[in-house]
Formats: structure tokens, sequence, C-alpha cells
């Protein structure tokens, strides 16, 4: 006879309903019973397995063994006959702390040959007391509020005294007695019941017991602890769960513990484990009868998915999550599916357009696949192209893009060529037919169905990505001499079924690229007369803000810092090396950036900082935004994060701010002072047109402060704030020093103020201005168009005449008043 070592598929092996392989090649973990987690020291934890023979010729086992004396196998498997199963139990028995690995290998007699299988088993072994009655289950302090929750493992009643909560402030000792002031009896406790306490006046510092004394021995009669003698939960809650431990203690380990943020814990619903005051251990399934339980799953649950779940309603929360019917997320909603640990999925899976799947685990275990849904804007032409990117791991491009034209499928390749000048006849070469699959983290462009205008829908079926990707860039080292901003960009993609926050994205990658990404999308039709689209533009977004690609009518959203679910987007390299994608930049319930969704639905606001974007638009639907903001962070020069160089694409018209020869689309400088000016500039590709530049928005100071643009063709000024500046250009061209743009001194401005207020009246004939007001002027300032203060006089009077000789007839000038109760009246005069 001779004996093998091989996998043949006449045995099959099982765990809890998964196959494992034969061959030792196996990762051991919970979900096919090979990892046999949490077992407390000198306790037992038993899995079972099934042993089916798939052939139709009887076999023998032989034998069945571990190579580690603290797993056992328990029961014989003898003859099998052809397609029979049969069951044999492993048990883990630690007698120390610590992981332990092990092989399990069977020999199996078939015919006249004997073959030899195996796999790979692992234990965690704690120090949980595991016959504990009480548990501290939570830990919360928020600064001003503490609680420790504690409950009552046991179904019978915990009589009123038999236990104490202790706290060891930080430079106690811990075989002294407490104070009397920390320590409080524990009351009756009816079992399975959870209990808060907020007597101890918790600071993130202390040790906390659970003890069957309260003097000198409490600490040594410990039956569950939390907390160290130092600064470790200032701030925090922490929860036991099954993403840590479901057990007590007698040492503190952080590992055991779930970390939450208090604001998370104070937003909780009252049937959550993360709610003071609840707590249950164990699974959580939802079921044709809803949850079990009475309770909602959260992060410190393990949850089963058991009948057809329909995610129109909330957010789906778990540590482990396994998913054995239907789970259905696609409601044109934004809630997600959050998986703190590892997602199985046994049977259907969908996400929708909006609908998002996170997951924190970087090394996370997925079985299954995703079936994810995503839609482009509307596209106004069939040869619109949309920017993509794929979720799932390597699709093939023709399984996600079906009907679509193959030879309409683009990737972006800035290796191709180091010229950024679209009349060099190598500029596009950097558009490459993409074929195969999709590299996961990588953009691409593509039209929709072909022939096809609309919405173009696809969906990508796959496992999806998680964890650490990386992506290698593109740069050219280019010499001083020859340096070009301009030709290294990469077109990259959110390789992730959620939204990321493209700020984590910068600042993980703030060595390799430039902190502005540019989305890009048509968002208005075709003009019927000049046969061009409307001039939309990459939009763009840094540290600073956001530019629009069109008016709010027509689809323009500022961008926001959470990037869609499969968004292709630009950015540009700075040096040698590759992009960092993991999950710290994934985001909840925020897929619906309108990139990537239709509406733009529960905008997060930014924080108000001094910026002001300003719109060039033509009478032909043309739309151009920029955006100009103060920061002291940020200083006159060029700053990473701040600026943003200008990315056109295919448009007809540009506007950008100058900072020396580069164009900006965002432009950040040092803290606001009314001494700044800029110069503003537009290129054209067409002729004829009427033009005109707005206010879209303004924010912090530059709400108070007067928008001075000067043509500097023209060499007028003029009040932004008053009206739009219009004019009319005829000839195609670049125009980079046509306008300044400049700030008056912002004046603080009363309820009484409006030019409308009939207690100021102010009279002029040629350099003479009289003054009459019903109440007595302390101080009166002039100041011209340019902000220069041209005159002072404390008139101490109800009425007063000034001579103002400087200006000329028809110039605007302001009149600041201020009055004898420190009241501050401003008029805005124009020279007769």
């Amino acid at each position: 006879m001779s004996i093998h070592t091989a996998w043949s598929q006449q045995i099959e092996i099982q765990g809890n309903g998964m196959i494992i392989p034969g061959n030792w090649t196996n990762t051991p973990m919970p979900s096919d019973h090979t990892l046999f987690d949490a077992t407390p020291v000198s306790g037992t934890r038993i899995h079972t397995f099934k042993l089916t023979n798939t052939g139709n010729q009887g076999v023998t086992v032989e034998s069945i063994r571990t190579n580690s004396s603290s797993f056992a196998v328990e029961g014989r498997i003898g003859r099998l006959a052809g397609n029979e199963t049969k069951t044999f139990d492993i048990s883990f028995e630690p007698t120390s702390t610590g992981d332990f690995n092990a092989f399990v290998w069977f020999r199996v007699k078939i015919g006249r040959s004997r073959m030899v299988y195996g796999f790979r088993i692992a234990g965690i072994a704690t120090d949980a007391t595991g016959e504990s009655e009480l548990m501290i289950t939570q830990y919360y302090e928020n600064g001003s509020d503490d609680v420790v929750e504690i409950k009552n493992l046991t179904n019978y009643d915990i009589k009123q005294n038999e236990y104490h909560l202790v706290k060891f402030n930080r430079n106690d000792d811990l075989d002294s007695p407490p104070r009397s002031q920390n320590t409080v009896s524990i009351g009756r406790l009816e079992p399975g019941e959870a209990v808060v306490f907020n007597e101890l006046n918790l600071r993130g510092n202390e040790v906390v017991i659970i003890s069957t004394s309260k003097g000198r021995n409490s600490y040594r009669d410990r039956i569950d602890i939390i907390g160290e003698q130092r600064l470790w939960g200032r701030g925090l809650s922490f929860s036991k769960g099954a993403c840590a431990s479901e057990q007590a203690h007698t040492s503190f380990n952080i590992e055991d513990w779930i970390e939450l943020a208090v604001e998370k814990v104070d937003q909780a619903l009252s049937i959550q484990n993360i709610a003071l005051g609840m707590y249950q251990a164990g699974p959580i399934s939802w079921t044709n009868s809803g949850w079990t339980g009475n309770a909602l799953p959260d992060q410190t649950r393990e949850v089963f998915i058991e009948a057809a779940y329909q995610g129109d309603i909330r957010s789906i929360e778990a540590c482990d999550l396994t998913i054995n019917a239907l789970l259905d997320f696609n409601y044109n909603n934004t809630n997600s599916v959050i998986v703190y640990k590892n997602l199985f999925i046994n049977d259907s899976f969908i996400l929708g357009d909006t609908e998002s799947m996170v997951m924190y685990d970087d090394n996370a275990q997925i079985t299954g696949e995703i079936q994810k849904i995503e839609k482009s804007t509307y596209r106004n032409n069939a040869y619109d192209f949309t920017y993509w990117s794929s979720p799932i791991d390597n699709p093939l491009l023709s399984a996600v893009f079906t009907e679509v034209n193959a030879n309409r499928l683009y990737y972006y390749d800035q290796s191709q060529t180091t010229t950024s000048d679209k009349n060099h006849p190598d500029f596009w070469s950097t558009w490459l037919l993409a074929s195969g699959t999709m590299q996961n983290g990588m953009g691409y462009a593509a039209e929709g169905k072909t022939g096809t205008t609309g919405i173009h829908q696809i969906q990508f079926i796959g496992k999806p990505n998680n964890g650490v990707i990386y992506k290698e860039l593109d740069f050219h080292d280019d010499d001083d001499v020859n340096s070009d901003l301009n030709n290294d960009f990469n077109m990259l993609g959110n390789p992730y079924p959620s939204a990321i926050d493209i700020e984590v994205f910068f600042e993980l990658n703030a060595a390799t690229i430039e902190p502005t990404v540019y989305l890009w999308t048509h968002a208005t039709p075709i003009d019927g007369e000049s046969g061009d689209y409307s001039f939309d533009d990459y939009a763009s977004y840094n540290y600073l803000g956001g530019t629009s690609i069109a008016l709010p009518g027509n689809g323009g959203v500022v961008p926001t810092k959470n990037i869609g679910s499969s968004q292709g987007f630009f950015v540009r390299a700075r040096s040698e090396g590759s992009v960092l994608f993991n999950n710290s930049m994934r985001m909840e319930n925020a897929n619906d950036q309108f990139f990537k969704g239709l509406i733009r639905k529960d905008k997060k606001q930014m924080a108000d900082k001094d910026r002001i974007w300003l719109n060039l638009t033509t009478n032909k639907g043309g739309f151009n935004q920029l955006l100009i903001g103060f920061d002291a962070d940020a200083t006159d020069g060029f700053d990473s994060g701040y600026d943003a160089l200008k990315f056109n694409g295919s448009n007809k018209i540009g506007f950008y701010s100058l900072l020396e020869e580069d164009k900006l689309t965002i432009q950040g400088l040092g803290s606001f002072t009314t001494d700044k000016k800029l110069t503003l500039g537009f290129d054209t590709k067409v002729d004829n047109r009427q033009y005109k530049i707005s206010i879209s928005k303004m924010e912090g100071k530059l709400r108070e402060a007067t928008i001075i643009l000067r043509d500097n063709l023209l060499m007028l000024d003029h009040d932004l704030k008053d009206a739009p500046y219009i004019f009319d250009h005829q000839k195609n061209g670049e125009y980079k020093d046509r306008f300044t743009l400049r700030f008056l001194h912002a004046f603080p401005v009363t309820d009484q103020v409006a030019e409308e207020n009939d207690s100021i009246v102010v009279t002029n004939e040629e350099d003479v201005f009289t003054v009459t007001s019903t109440d007595e002027v302390a101080t009166a300032s002039v100041f011209d168009i340019r902000g220069r203060q041209v005159k002072i006089i404390y008139p101490n009077d109800n009425s007063f005449e000034f001579i103002e000789s400087e200006s000329k007839k028809g110039e605007i000038l302001l009149l600041q008043l201020e009055m004898r109760d420190q009241k501050r009246i401003v008029k805005k005069l124009y020279k007769q």
C-alpha cells in the first residue's frame, strides 16, 4: 500500500456549513469554525465539523489528530459509504492566555491507497472569568457626565449589596481600602438587567472594578475590571461586544473593549447595545418577525440576515455580518451597511446608486459578492462621457459596460507624453483604449449605451474592494527651465462601494500628489445655435473649498469633500510613487455627491470661511466659476492644498485668477485684509458673446466687504455687490490680465444703516455736502471708492456741512457717521 499527501475531491470538509480546503491552505476564521475565539483559560470551546465522502466508492477514515495539546479531537468517523456524511468535534482547552495555532490531519483509506487530508485551526485564550454573575458592559465619560453600566449575566436575581462598584484613582494604592466616596454598593438586580451608575466622578484615568468586597481586599476580590491608573479613557466610551469580548475579566486589556465616540452613544437608539442602560450579549438576527431580542444591531453585535431585508428605513451596523437571505439596499437614499470586522455573503446583497457599504477593518475577511448599482448624471448627448472606477475587485470592462461601444472606453496615461499643449500632436495620446479588467483605484472614461442619452446605469457584481489599495502615479520630473505643472495629471477613482473623504485622501498622500481633485461631467445641453456644449468645466475641490461646473438651475452644485462610489477623478502628481487608499477615508451615509447622483440630498454645510465664488457666464449659456478664499494657513504665493491649477478639458471659456503665470480655479491667500489684489483673466474660443461676472456666494468677512472689479481695458471700477458686471467681447483669445479684484473696508452695519433711513438726509451741490440728522453726530468720515479716507470731521451737531473737492462728478463716496450713542450709520453718496 502507498500513502499520499494530496488534495482530492473524494473527501469534503465543512465547518459551520462552509467548505474548508483539505490541503492546509486555509486561514482560520470564525465563520467556518476553524478559529476558536475568546476562550477563557481552563474553559472549553467545542466546534463540530463534517466529513463527506463525495465519491461513490466507500472509504475509511483511519485517524484524526492534531499537533497541539490545547486541542483535542472527539469522535471517530470510521467507514464512510459513498455520499455519506459524518461529524466529529474539536475542543479547545487552553491552560494559559495567548494565541494558539495547530494543524488537524486525518488519514483516509481509499481502495488500496491512503490519502492524508488536513486544515489549520487557531484559538485565542483570555483570562475571562467565564463564571461571573455580573459584568461591566459600558464606560462613558464626556467631561461633564460619567456612567458605568453593569449587567446581571444570570437567569436569577442578584441580591442587594452582594457586589460593589469600586473606583481607584490614579495615585491610589490598589492594596489599600478604597475611599468611601469611591465605593457604590450594587442593589438588587433582576435576571439580565442592565443598570447605570453615575456616582463615581470618572476622569478617564482610573480603575473601576466590580468586587465582592469594599474594604482592603476589594481589588483582590474583583470579578471584572476596566481602566488603568493613567490617562486612557477621557472623553470616550467603551463597550463590551462581539468585536472584542463579551465576558468579564480580572485584568484590563483595551482589546477586550470597543471604543466609541461619546457623540455616537448620545445619538444611539434606546434598543441598541451602545445606548446606556441597554446590553444584550450574543448575535442578533433579522427574521420574518423582525430583529430578535426586541433590539437593533450596532457595532457590538454579530449580525445575521436570515430573512429578506429592505434597507429603506435605516442603516445597519454590525461587528461581523453574515447574509443568508436577500439584503436589499436599493431605495434611492443614503443608508449604509456598516461592518466593523468580517463580511460573509451567502445570498444576494444589492446596493443602490446612493447607498453604500462601509468597512473599517483593512484586513477583514470577505466571502461572496455584492451587486452595486451606479448611475451617471444626465447625459445630454450620446457622445457624453462619464468618469468611472470599480468598487469591486478587477471586473471585466465588458461585463460592466454592456452595450457600450468598446472603442469608446478609455483610460488616461500621462506617461505617453510630456506636453500639456492641446495643439501639440502628442497631447491626445494620453487617452488610450481600455480593455480587459478594471484596475482597482484607476479611473475610466466611458460613453453610455450606444446611441442613447439620459442616465447611464451600470452594475458591478463581484467581491467588494476593501482595505489597502495602491495605485502607481505617472510623474514627469521636468527640469527647472522646462517645468510644466500640467503634465503630471493622473486619472484615479474611488475603489470602494462607499464615498471617501477626499481630505483624508489628501493627507495620506501629501508626499505624492497636490491636494486638489478635479471632477468632470456634462451638466447642460448642447447650445442649439452654436452647436457647442455650454462650456462645462472640471469642478474642483481642495482644502479651501470647491468650484461648480454650472449654475444651480442647470445642475451645478459646489462639490464637497465626499467623493461618491465608482467616481473617477483627476489629481496632479508632485513626485514619483503611488497613492494609497484605505478604510480610514470611507464615509457613512454620504454617497450622494452630485457628480455620480442626480440630486444632492442632505448636504452637509462647510465651515464658514472667508471665501467668495465668482461666476463668468455668457448669453449663450456658458459658465465658469472661480473660488477665492483667505486662510491663516495659506500665503499669497502658491500653496499646495489651497491653490488649484485651472484644468479646462474641452471648455470654450475659462475664468481664473493669475498667480505669476499660473491660471488658478481656486486661489487661497493669507488672512483677509483690504490691501489684497488679484489679477483675473478669461480665455474664450468663441466670438461675439456678452459676458457677465457676478457673485455666486460669499462667506465670512467677504459678506461685509465692498467687492470692486476693475476692468483694466476700459479703466472702469464696478461694485459687484451692487450688480453683476456685463461686457461685450468680440474676438476669441487669451486675456490673462483683463481684470483686477480689490476689496474695501468693511463697515459695521446695524438695522439703522439702511439707505432708506429717514433719520439722515444728505444734499449735495458741487463740492458742498449738507448733512441733517435727527440724532447728534459725533464723527463723520468720508471714503472714496478705493477705500481711502479722504476726510474726517467732528461736528458734534445734528446738522453740518463739509467740502470734498478731490472727487469727480458722478463718483461714489461713502459717508460713515458715528452718533453720540456710538451707533454707526453708513450712507452711499453720489457727487452731483
